[in-house]
């Protein structure tokens, strides 16, 4: 499959409204909605069991408020966020894990039609993403706010796109265990 044959079947399936997904990233405090190229990251080669350092896009998670430098406090000195899969990596990376291209169109729909909760379709942006990526949530990571530093950022979501992601980020992380979890334990025994 090409990258323009997964970016077709992702734009046809997807719901999102593409012209107002991004908007300007001028004066944009570094935090949620800008999505930054070639920052340094931790990358996992499951053959060799070891994580690599690598420079990837990536869409920040953070809240602005909680890594602006200008506040004097603990804990606001990392910015956590989920590597930005460029289509043609994606095609790369995982078109061997599937046996036949209907599996792999499957697949792409099911992303597009947000039926995939752990990753999230991002449509081309403007110089950015000339097919679309995807946004791995499962992958979450970060960084020392130091690697954001003099980077301006690729692209900013618009509100319209900041909305969507943040939708699926709390459709993803935040949606009911499958699983029934059991009441606590009451136990006399004093907590060491």
């Amino acid at each position: 499959m090409t990258p323009q044959e997964a970016h077709g079947i992702l734009s046809s399936k997807s719901p999102l409204e593409v012209g107002k997904f991004y908007g300007n990233k001028a004066a944009v405090a570094l935090g949620a909605g800008l999505i930054f190229d070639k920052v340094l990251s931790p990358h996992f080669i499951a053959e060799e069991n070891i994580y690599l350092t690598v420079r990837q896009p990536v869409y920040v998670l953070s809240h602005e408020c909680d890594i602006d430098q200008e506040n004097k406090r603990p804990f606001n000195d990392t910015v956590s966020f989920c590597p930005v899969i460029p289509l043609e990596s994606f095609l790369k990376r995982y078109i061997d894990a599937w046996p036949n291209s209907e599996q792999v169109t499957s697949f792409l729909s099911m992303v597009a039609m947000r039926e995939v909760g752990r990753v999230v379709y991002l449509p081309p942006g403007p110089g950015f993403l000339q097919f679309g990526g995807l946004v791995y949530l499962n992958n979450i990571a970060s960084a020392h706010v130091s690697c954001f530093e003099g980077k301006e950022p690729t692209v900013a979501l618009s509100q319209y796109g900041l909305r969507e992601l943040d939708n699926a980020i709390e459709n993803s992380l935040l949606r009911p265990k499958a699983d029934r979890l059991g009441f606590a334990q009451v136990t006399n025994e004093p907590i060491v």
